[in-house]
């Protein structure tokens, strides 16, 4: 078997994890608006790739605190890092540019509508966490997030060595997640988001 052929079958390998792991059924959108919103909250307007960069480290986050996907969507290795391939085609209009409208989805009458998370107290932990990866990484410019997802051994390294637009293993994601949020909180991390 070639290597393009491994690679491949190592992408639905990795592809099939993402659905063996529970979902707690936001979307991407839904993030994105909030992290957008926080932003703009803060004074600061966002750029496509802070963006994607910024809902990419929330989703790591999630995942390493509550051990479950933030969205159903599968997290891809592209040239300039980890994208959410959603988030990416709604935003890409605005290229380099500042992001100025939130994103949009079809509710379920078929209506365009700007989604957002809820009100529920475990929607309230969510934004609590937004607000600390906002925090952490809101100063950030969209070049310095992509030259920290680009780091050596990172989980998208990992993916993209392999070949462009492989999906980013959750394992990889969650292992570095919890050595950045040890770094930051102390040993019990996960469980003080």
């Amino acid at each position: 078997m070639n290597d393009s052929a491994q690679a491949i079958i190592e992408n639905i390998r990795v592809g099939a994890q993402y659905q063996e792991v529970d979902c707690d059924g936001y979307t991407p959108a839904e993030i994105a608006n909030r992290i957008i919103q926080i932003a703009l909250d803060d004074g600061k307007r966002l750029t496509p790739m802070q963006l994607i960069k910024l809902t990419y480290i929330a989703y790591t986050w999630y995942y390493a605190w509550k051990g479950r996907r933030l969205f159903d969507e599968k997290i891809e290795a592209w040239q300039h890092g980890p994208v959410i391939p959603s988030l990416y085609h709604e935003f890409k209009r605005f290229g380099s540019k500042e992001i100025t409208e939130f994103a949009k989805e079809l509710d379920e009458n078929e209506k365009l509508s700007v989604p957002d998370i809820g009100d529920s107290e475990d929607d309230m932990k969510l934004l609590g966490m937004l607000h600390e990866v906002w925090q952490e990484y809101g100063h950030y410019s969209a070049s310095k997030l992509r030259n920290l997802t680009h780091q050596k051994e990172s989980p998208w390294s990992k993916a993209h060595i392999k070949g462009k637009n492989n999906y980013i293993r959750l394992e990889d994601m969650k292992v570095r997640a919890l050595m950045k949020l040890r770094e930051i909180k102390g040993k019990d991390a996960h469980e003080s988001i």
